[in-house]
């Protein structure tokens, strides 16, 4: 099973990542759908571990965590091995219900665009940067670009 599980977890991370970089927000929310409903428990619903849930996801990327940029702290940010490749900036929030989720994903976005979080990034050189609000409730996300 274990074996199955991440060959299954590291292809899906992958498309995931590709789709987040393609600004593909529908198939993205799919597969990090998909990858919460096969892997994480209901009871696991904290800010803090889907934070961590994503730093895993995405181990093996070049990984920025809870950094200090600009105006506040960006939650997570993958980046690329060329400066001319796509920087991705995700802001995580817990919310309270099903119901919640799009606003507070919205949220998310509006905090990478009120800290300007991408500026930082593009001031250390980088060219290219995209940002996203993922909120999570239990076993579900949501994905909202910025």
């Amino acid at each position: 099973f274990m074996s199955y599980f991440e060959d299954y977890t590291f292809v899906r991370k992958e498309d995931l990542y590709q789709c987040l970089v393609k600004e593909d927000v529908d198939q993205a929310n799919e597969i990090l759908g998909d990858i919460l409903s096969r892997s994480i428990s209901y009871f696991d619903n904290q800010e803090s571990f889907y934070h961590g849930f994503l730093v895993g996801l995405f181990s093996g990327k070049k990984i920025k965590s809870n950094r200090e940029a600009m105006h506040g702290r960006f939650d997570l940010c993958i980046l690329p091995k060329q400066i001319f490749q796509t920087v991705l900036i995700l802001e995580c929030k817990h919310s309270k219900s099903v119901k919640e989720l799009v606003s507070d994903a919205k949220e998310g976005a509006k905090q990478i665009i009120d800290n300007k979080y991408e500026d930082e990034i593009i001031n250390d050189g980088y060219l290219h940067v995209k940002g996203y609000g993922i909120s999570f409730y239990k076993k579900y996300c949501y994905i909202v670009k910025v």
